[in-house]
């Protein structure tokens, strides 16, 4: 079995190894997190996260909690998603070139929903890379010229914190 740690001031659940659940038929998990009362894991290279029955992350139940139904597809960008992160209440999904915003809606099968406007072209450049501090969001991606700069989102308006000295 591979381990999780769940880091909660930030809301992100990190896998020290590929994890690999049943309910998922054998499909690797890249990025987990926990908010407004669900579990949330995304797909390894696809646009697609799983979401968990509310307040139960496990799949002891016979058919699976973790319902096929029970998913979204980041839909702004045709990248991979990279890592899932809460803060606040929503839900940022960091893909590789890209990111969207989304917030529980209360849906049947999936509660969360994109926000509109909420959206931008920045992807992070690992599944660990965004980080939530202090209600804020913190991640490093690339740029069109290949240049690593670390960011803040101000809003949903990605603002570069690192400096030129920083990056080189």
């Amino acid at each position: 079995p591979t381990e999780l740690s769940l880091t909660t001031s930030t809301g992100t659940v990190v896998p020290t190894t590929p994890v690999t659940f049943e309910v998922f038929q054998d499909m690797d998990v890249s990025s987990g997190c926990f908010g407004d009362g669900y579990f949330m894991a995304s797909i390894v290279l696809t646009r697609r996260f799983q979401i968990s029955a509310l307040n139960d992350g496990t799949n002891q139940s016979d058919p699976p909690i973790w319902n096929s139904l029970d998913s979204g597809i980041k839909e702004s960008y045709p990248d991979y998603i990279r890592q899932l992160l809460v803060c606040g209440e929503q839900l940022y999904i960091f893909g590789t070139e890209s990111f969207e915003v989304w917030q529980n809606i209360g849906g049947a099968d999936t509660p969360f929903q994109r926000i509109a406007g909420a959206t931008g072209r920045f992807g992070v450049i690992s599944p660990w890379s965004a980080i939530a501090i202090d209600g804020k969001v913190f991640f490093h991606a690339v740029n069109s010229a290949g240049q690593l700069s670390a960011f803040v989102m101000d809003g949903y308006t990605p603002r570069r914190v690192s400096t030129y000295a920083q990056e080189n």
